[in-house]
C-alpha cells in the first residue's frame, strides 16, 4: 500500500514501534511490527505469511494491509528502519568518544542493549537481514554496510591523524572499521545460534535462556577479550 505512513516514513519508524511498544499496548501497528520481527527472525521470510503475522498480533488481515501494505513492504520497512537506527547509534557513539578503547567497548555493548530487551530484533538483524535467503526481497546490502562502516572509519581516520591511534602498515581506516563490525557481528551471531529455537512455542519459552546466555557470553571479561584482540592481536609468532 503506497499510502501507508509507516512505509512512507511519515510516522515513527517500524523499529521504533517495536522498541517502544508496551507489552499491554493495544496499538495495532506496533503489535503487527513486533509480530513480524519475531516471525521473520524465527521462521525466515518464506516461512512467514501475512496470516501468521496477523494471528500473532491478534489483528485482522485488513489491519496489516492498511498499515503496512503487503509482506514484502513490511519486511523491507523493518530492514530500512533497523539499519538506519543502527547507523545513527554507531555515529552517535563514535562522535561522543575520543579514546579508542572505551569507544570500542561502547560499540560492542550496543547490540547487548537490544539483546536484553528485544532479542527477536537482534535475531532479525543478524540472521535474516545479514544472511538473506534467495526467497526474501532483495535490498542493497552494500549500501547498508557502507552506511554502518562510514562513521566508524571516519573515527579511526581522525584518531590516526591526531596520533591517538596508529594504523598498521597497509591497513586503511575503512578496512579496520569493517573488521571491527565483522568481529562484533560474528560474536553476536554465534551467541544467537547457540540458543536458537526451532518453533515459536519453544522460542517463547527459551527467551529467558537466550538472555541468560547473552549476558554470560557477553560479560565484561568477554568484552575485554574482544577489545584486547582488536588492539593487540592474538600474539606474535616466534
Amino acid at each position: 500500500m503506497a499510502d501507508s505512513p509507516y512505509i512512507a516514513g511519515t510516522t515513527p519508524s517500524v523499529v521504533d514501534l517495536v522498541m517502544d511498544l508496551d507489552p499491554a499496548s493495544t496499538d495495532s501497528p506496533g503489535r503487527v511490527a513486533k509480530a513480524a520481527v519475531a516471525l521473520f527472525a524465527r521462521r525466515g521470510y518464506s516461512g512467514t505469511t501475512i496470516r501468521d503475522i496477523a494471528a500473532r498480533a491478534n489483528v485482522t488481515l485488513p489491519v496489516v494491509y492498511y498499515h503496512f501494505g503487503n509482506k514484502e513492504a513490511l519486511f523491507l520497512a523493518i530492514v530500512d528502519s533497523l539499519f538506519e537506527r543502527t547507523a545513527e547509534r554507531i555515529e552517535a557513539t563514535v562522535d561522543a568518544g575520543h579514546d579508542i578503547e572505551p569507544t570500542l567497548r561502547r560499540l560492542i555493548e550496543l547490540p547487548l542493549q537490544d539483546a536484553r530487551t528485544h532479542p527477536d530484533m537482534l535475531s532479525f538483524a543478524y540472521t535474516v537481514a545479514r544472511n538473506p535467503s534467495a526467497s526474501q526481497p532483495a535490498f542493497d546490502r552494500q549500501t547498508i554496510w557502507a552506511q554502518l562502516t562510514r562513521p566508524l572509519a571516519d573515527f579511526f581516520e581522525r584518531a590516526h591523524q591526531d596520533g591517538s591511534f596508529t594504523l598498521a602498515d597497509k591497513l586503511t581506516a575503512d578496512f579496520v572499521a569493517r573488521q571491527v563490525l565483522g568481529m562484533i557481528s560474528n560474536s553476536i551471531r554465534r551467541l544467537l545460534e547457540s540458543v536458537d529455537a526451532a518453533d515459536d512455542a519453544v522460542a517463547d519459552a527459551a527467551a529467558a535462556d537466550k538472555e541468560a546466555a547473552l549476558r554470560e557470553a557477553m560479560s565484561e571479561e568477554h568484552i575485554d577479550r574482544l577489545v584486547a584482540f582488536f588492539l593487540r592481536g592474538a600474539g606474535r609468532a616466534e
